[in-house]
């Protein structure tokens, strides 16, 4: 049963279940205890949520042609966001007579509601293309229009809790993505699953950049082809091939993942200061990490036993899963049963009927709405559900102050940090669970758009807050042209300073394109546009992140301030449009020095007085961009990608970085500083000669490493 047709419509005139007279609805605004009737709704009648019931595989074809028919393939920054949620059952989907999977678009997930992945089974499966082609380039690779930038901007979509039996077992599933689109508790049961998409028109695996799979089952071969990096958390490989290439082309990083043939490569350790040969090197890192440290699947949303009720009356659950510590393999909830939460009493729902929607899809949340939000989270003990859209927060920023509160996004909802506070301000301590949304700068300067605690909160070692899928962007997301004076802003986008905080898959993102800048040189956004210093500011100790994206910043993008800090799988981008190297000033947030000008600033800096910090995968690339006259050639080189200080408790390994392209000379000539003043610096160093070399370097960083002067 397609159950959306006419929700779809009520969506988009604003109308759900609270606001009908409905026997649903009725029930639905007499279970919940909340007393404010526009934080109430039924999840299945929200705008922007299909939902598929029945075994209907014909109406969950539906569903994706009706997305693909509005082109949400290739809308980058449309404010249409979708949930597709799927009851239990068997969907096979067909078009002309031929199995045909969900093709993924943005701000779009396909989630299974059953308690667990064996629950719901969708063949062929859902699949994501390059980004600007269309099943046309099924039928003709020679059009122009299947690019050969493949899936580099494919961001924000995902899939979550099902299985996949896909009948054509000689061609794989493809699912060519790049940040923000994470693959959770999936079973693929049978065909191989290739993380490019060859339907190119030079027959190339368009490029892929960056991506995140936890709790997952993988029978067949999982194949990154041109995907550049990845890493697996928590999963199950079972027929790793390494014929067939089952690492990611420069970046990989397994942790708690089981395989039956241990990925690997030669590295070349132990090794001394010098520079690969002709600057060149083809052994990428590989790093195994054996167990987890700390782990928590992410809660979902589940209607059980009630989804496929004909009556229409289904009871809604959040599952919360339980922590595990130094787990090896997939959770399926067996030896720890996750929590069931009733969503009717136990969470208020934020949709669009919660405010004022434009005729553009944006809803503003007034001081009123943000108040009620407030009061049902930290007085009257609710959790929160995020259905899909774009909430603008000119109310002021959402507090939590209860421990084991939850807040859950569904379809990539987007928070604007409208007012000159922030989005979301964690002051509990323990047990939190945000997940599944983005925290969007506005135009108001705001410390940062995610704080969690203040200067020496405590934290919970048994009970961590654990952040998932969260997505921080700092990008003209709304208007066509700049306005002038006007430009989204922050200083940080997050800052920790609770202990025992773990990032599950984080990506924080300075725009190098928007919406705006399409009619700007190569499309990319100025050095005065989108503006933000830093990503991610660590204070807390042991705080933990599996998954970590942090991108074209304008100050070093990641600070590392607590010990006992641990990161698995580190990518960044140095910002692409640093006007000079005189502009490129670096400043400690917590002191506010600022360092030796020249030096250019490191994506990832430690601080000197840390004395414990475990990171394993970590890559850094530069794109310095080569703008067109009347613009003077630049030559922008920084002394280093990463600060790491010299002490017996710093280990640092598998490190990499490349020369992506852009102005030549240009780059970093070191990868590793030991110190902010770049006069000491460890392992190999990269410095661009010309503009068609290629440059990779890796090593580990510990007290023992050879310590030589800085290039």
């Amino acid at each position: 049963m397609y159950q959306k047709n006419l929700f779809l419509i009520l969506g988009i005139l604003g109308l759900c279940a609270c606001n009908d007279s409905n026997s649903a609805g009725a029930a639905m605004v007499q279970n919940n205890c909340s007393i404010y009737k526009n934080l109430c709704t039924s999840i299945e009648y929200a705008p922007g949520v299909f939902f598929i019931k029945g075994s209907d595989g014909n109406a969950l074809m539906k569903a994706s042609e009706d997305l693909e028919a509005q082109k949400q393939q290739t809308a980058q920054f449309s404010n249409n966001h979708y949930a597709v949620l799927v009851a239990p059952g068997v969907y096979n989907m067909v078009e002309n007579g031929k199995p045909r999977a969900f093709n993924l678009g943005y701000y779009t997930q396909v989630i299974g509601v059953g308690k667990s992945m064996e629950d719901v089974t969708i063949n062929p499966g859902v699949e994501a293309y390059n980004q600007g082609g269309d099943p046309d380039c099924f039928k003709d690779k020679s059009n122009p229009a299947c690019l050969t930038t493949g899936g580099l901007n494919n961001f924000w979509r995902g899939i979550e809790n099902f299985s996949v039996e896909k009948a054509d077992t000689d061609s794989a599933l493809i699912f060519a993505v790049s940040q923000a689109s994470p693959i959770r508790s999936i079973h693929f049961k049978n065909s191989d699953v290739l993380l490019c998409d060859w339907h190119t028109y030079q027959d190339g695996c368009g490029y892929t950049s960056g991506g995140f799979m936890a709790n997952s089952i993988v029978e067949g071969a999982f194949m990154p082809g041109s995907q550049q990096q990845w890493l697996t958390r928590n999963s199950q490989y079972n027929n790793l091939d390494p014929a067939k290439h089952e690492v990611a082309s420069w970046n990989s990083v397994f942790v708690g993942t089981t395989t039956k043939i241990p990925p690997s490569q030669s590295l070349p350790f132990p090794f001394e200061y010098n520079q690969p040969d002709n600057n060149k090197w083809n052994n990428f890192p590989v790093a195994n990490i054996a167990q987890t440290t700390t782990s928590k699947e992410k809660p979902y949303l589940t209607c059980t036993d009630t989804c496929n009720e004909t009556s229409g009356h289904i009871k809604w659950k959040v599952e919360v899963p339980q922590v595990r510590f130094n787990s090896i393999g997939v959770d399926d909830g067996k030896v720890t049963p996750p929590t069931e939460l009733d969503v009717a009493t136990k969470f208020i729902i934020l949709s669009p009927d919660s405010g004022s929607t434009s005729l553009s899809g944006v809803t503003t949340l007034n001081e009123s709405t943000i108040a009620a939000i407030n009061q049902e989270l930290n007085v009257n003990n609710k959790n929160l559900i995020i259905t899909p859209g774009v909430y603008n927060l000119d109310g002021g920023v959402i507090n939590i102050t209860k421990n084991d509160t939850i807040v859950l996004g569904i379809g990539i909802p987007s928070l604007v940090c409208t007012n000159s506070t922030g989005c979301i301000n964690v002051s509990a301590t323990s047990g939190v669970d945000l997940a599944g949304f983005t925290l969007d700068a506005g135009y108001n300067l705001t410390p940062n758009l995610l704080q969690i605690g203040t200067k020496d909160s405590s934290g919970s070692q048994k009970n961590p807050i654990f952040l998932h899928d969260i997505y921080f962007r700092v990008a003209e997301t709304q208007l066509d042209a700049r306005v002038t004076g006007q430009e989204r802003q922050t200083v940080a986008a997050a800052e920790i300073y609770t202990s025992y905080v773990v990032g599950d898959n984080l990506w924080m993102w300075r725009a190098d394109h928007d919406k705006a800048s399409t009619l700007q040189p190569l499309s990319l956004v100025n050095w005065g546009q989108d503006r933000a210093k830093y990503g991610l500011i660590v204070y807390g100790n042991n705080v933990t992140v599996n998954g970590l994206a942090v991108e074209h910043f304008q100050d070093y993008q990641t600070v590392w301030y607590g010990n006992n800090g641990i990161v698995n799988f580190y990518q960044s981008e140095m910002p692409y449009d640093v006007p000079s190297l005189v502009a490129w000033t670096c400043t400690d947030p917590r002191s506010g020095i600022q360092a030796p000008a020249g030096n250019g600033c490191a994506s990832y800096m430690v601080d000197k007085n840390v004395t414990s910090h475990i990171a394993n995968g970590l890559g850094v690339y530069t794109y310095f961009a080569k703008y067109p006259n009347p613009q003077p050639p630049r030559s922008i080189v920084a002394k280093s990608a990463f600060i790491i200080p010299t002490s017996n408790g710093i280990n640092v390994n598998y490190l990499m970085g490349k020369w992506l392209n852009g102005d030549s000379p240009g780059g970093y000539k070191n990868l590793v500083a030991t110190s902010v003043d770049g006069n000491t610096c460890l392992g190999y160093g990269v410095e661009s000669k010309d503009a068609s070399s290629q440059f990779s370097v890796l090593g580990t960083v510990n007290a023992f490493v050879a310590v030589a002067p800085c290039n």
